[in-house]
């Protein structure tokens, strides 16, 4: 009988024995409709905790950044641009409130890096046991999220400091690693799935767009920073 992967997400601190290879079922009826309801879940939290909130947030914040920007003077940029935001806050509502504002930017920045260093350690440590079995996952994981912490702090140490230079650079960085990731996504998918379980026509057009945009904005990147090295 016919056999399809599901790949699982496990629990990276879970003692008990980790399959991160995936787990295979029959490709029953019964089990077809299993896996299209639960990747139909997955898609709804993704629109939802991704799409809606993410945009919603960002709808915010781009509000909030151009109704207070004209009172500013001069181009003030990184941090010094969240302080006069809460300075301006601060004139037309209430210290109280600006005060307030700081601490939720803080706790966002925070809990976005937090998250960053979590799920890219989990990944680099599933891949790294991927290659090589006998190297134990939670320590793996620890292994790497401490090097990226001290990456980081390096960065700071040696002066890379300006927060627009370091999203920028992340973005980049972001994009690269997506051109890749939906690349190899597409090409597992159609080797490896079965036809019953992959990607819809409409998913497929998706992924190739997304993987063209990404692909083009990283070339796009990389040739602008090599014509300001020159220059």
């Amino acid at each position: 009988m016919c056999k399809g992967k599901v790949g699982i997400s496990n629990a990276i601190l879970n003692k008990k024995q980790i399959d991160i290879e995936g787990k295979e079922f029959d490709l029953t009826v019964e089990n077809i409709s299993k896996f299209k309801s639960w990747w139909r879940n997955i898609s709804l939290e993704h629109l939802a905790v991704f799409l809606v909130t993410g945009a919603l947030t960002i709808i915010v914040l781009a509000v909030l950044a151009f109704s207070t920007s004209k009172f500013f003077t001069g181009s003030a940029q990184g941090l010094d641009f969240l302080i006069n935001e809460s300075k301006v806050i601060s004139m037309i509502l209430s210290p109280a409130i600006a005060k307030y504002f700081i601490l939720i930017v803080a706790v966002m920045l925070f809990a976005t890096q937090l998250t960053v260093l979590d799920s890219t350690s989990r990944i680099i440590a599933e891949n790294i046991v991927l290659i090589k079995r006998d190297i134990n996952i939670a320590r793996a994981y620890y292994a790497i999220i401490w090097a990226q912490i001290v990456v980081g702090i390096a960065v700071f140490l040696f002066g890379f400091n300006d927060p627009v230079v370091l999203v920028v650079t992340g973005a980049v960085i972001n994009a690269l690693a997506m051109f890749v990731h939906i690349g190899l996504t597409q090409k597992l998918n159609k080797k490896f799935l079965h036809h019953s379980l992959q990607p819809s026509t409409a998913r497929r057009v998706i992924l190739k767009i997304s993987w063209s945009v990404f692909g083009i904005l990283s070339v796009w990147a990389i040739i602008d920073a090599i014509g300001k090295y020159l220059h």
